[in-house]
Parts: C-alpha cells; sequence; structure tokens
C-alpha cells in the first residue's frame, strides 16, 4: 500500500475532507492540498489549525503570501505561532504584522515569557528583546495565565 499523496490527485478536496486527513498528511502533501482549497475554506482551516501547524503552512507559503495569513490571526494566535516558530523566523513574522498588532503581540510574547519563568522555565528576558514596557505586564501576565489555565 502506498502513502496517500495529494501531490498526485487531480480533483479538489473540501475543506473538510483535508481537515479529516491532515494529521496524517506530509508536509508537502499538507501544502498541496492548503493550495487546492478556495481562499475562503483555506481560511477557514487555518484558524482551526493549531498554532504548530498553522506556523508550518505559513513558512511553507512563498514569502509575498505571508503577510495576509499572518494578518488574519487574532493578536493572541499570532503570539502563539510567533513562539512556537524557528528563532531566526521570529523577527521577520512579527514584521508582517501591522504595528498595533505587533505591538500587541510583543506585550503577549513578554507576558508568556513571564508566565514560564514563574512555572521554572528559563529563557532570557522577552521584555528586553522586544523592548517592552514593564508596566503592561502586571495585567497582561494576569491575562495570559488565565488563558493558559482554560
Amino acid at each position: 500500500m502506498t502513502p496517500l499523496a495529494i501531490r498526485d490527485v487531480e480533483e479538489t478536496l473540501t475543506a473538510k475532507e483535508l481537515r479529516d486527513i491532515w494529521s496524517i498528511l506530509l508536509h508537502e502533501d499538507r501544502m498541496a492540498g492548503f493550495a487546492m482549497l478556495s481562499r475562503p475554506d483555506a481560511e477557514d482551516l487555518f484558524l482551526e489549525l493549531t498554532a504548530m501547524d498553522q506556523a508550518e503552512v505559513l513558512l511553507g507559503l512563498p514569502p509575498n503570501e505571508q503577510r495576509s495569513w499572518m494578518r488574519l490571526l487574532a493578536p493572541d494566535d499570532a503570539a502563539d505561532l510567533v513562539q512556537i516558530a524557528p528563532p531566526p523566523e521570529r523577527d521577520r513574522l512579527l514584521s508582517l504584522l501591522d504595528e498595533p498588532t505587533r505591538r500587541e503581540v510583543k506585550a503577549l510574547l513578554a507576558a508568556l515569557g513571564q508566565v514560564a519563568q514563574q512555572k521554572g522555565g528559563g529563557g532570557g528576558s522577552v521584555v528586553a528583546q522586544y523592548e517592552l514596557d514593564p508596566g503592561l505586564l502586571g495585567v497582561l501576565t494576569e491575562y495570559e495565565e488565565h488563558r493558559l489555565r482554560t
């Protein structure tokens, strides 16, 4: 039995069909299936994916298409994606966002960094890395702690 290869399929998949088989597909097949979807169906699927899968899709797209997909995400989802992305890609992904959203995402990343440090995680200061106002972090940390618990 040969593995499923969407790249060799000539008919289009529906978003539901692609969603149903997503977890068993190789990266190339995920990207081929994603490319078969209409833009509205692709958007719906993209928003339903985990942050890890969103990062995989986004980084698999041509650079000139990445901006619109990154801007489709809510700020907390964009922060999750940036946090999961390979470190060399993080600043570039942040640069795809508009300035107000970028500031919000940076603040959320700082809050996530503080929560991780409080839970015993290591790492450098996200506040210093993204040049954030430490005064914002109290409220944001409470927000992220609540979000992580739910």
